[in-house]
């Protein structure tokens, strides 16, 4: 059996378009922390597929609509890997997750899109290399238009987080 672990600050923390684990210029300490709270959820929340051969390292991405309150409107697999056992996994996630801690009361948009980048390896050594490669390749946008319920909103800003199990 694969026990779960987390790789320090690396998969506990968080991006922010393409930023490091602490806070970046711009983003405030509650937003940093915001983010270290919600990568840590997400590291324990994930499953690391059981199989009887050892799994070779894997990277998905699942995307939350959230509002202020952490409440999950909508969340689904947007960017599958290499192999569709963690493909299962990472929308068995996405189907399950029902919210996210609250933001933060300075962040001052009232929705935002949370993109999850799940890193699934089987020990520290692989989920530090996937992990700067995933860093390497994170997202830059910084804001989207959503549609919730029927209504469009524009500007909804897009955060990164980093999870790994």
């Amino acid at each position: 059996m694969i026990s779960k672990f987390l790789s320090g600050a690396a998969l506990a923390g968080c991006l922010l378009v393409g930023a490091a684990n602490t806070a970046s210029a711009g983003e405030n300490e509650a937003l940093a922390a915001w983010k270290a709270q919600c990568g840590k959820m997400v590291s324990q929340t994930m499953n690391y597929p059981r199989a009887i051969v050892p799994l070779p390292d894997d990277h998905n991405v699942v995307e939350a609509v959230i509002d202020r309150s952490g409440r999950v409107f909508e969340a689904r697999l947007v960017e599958k890997g290499n192999r569709q056992i963690f493909d299962r996994a990472s929308e068995a996630f996405a189907r399950k997750l029902r919210s996210l801690p609250p933001l933060p009361d300075d962040f001052a948009a009232e929705r935002a899109v949370v993109r999850m980048h799940l890193v699934y390896a089987d020990n520290e050594r692989q989920a530090a290399g996937l992990t700067q490669k995933v860093l390497a390749a994170a997202a830059t946008e910084t804001t989207r238009t959503v549609e919730i319920e029927g209504v469009k909103f524009a500007g909804v800003p897009v955060i990164d987080l980093l999870g790994g199990s």
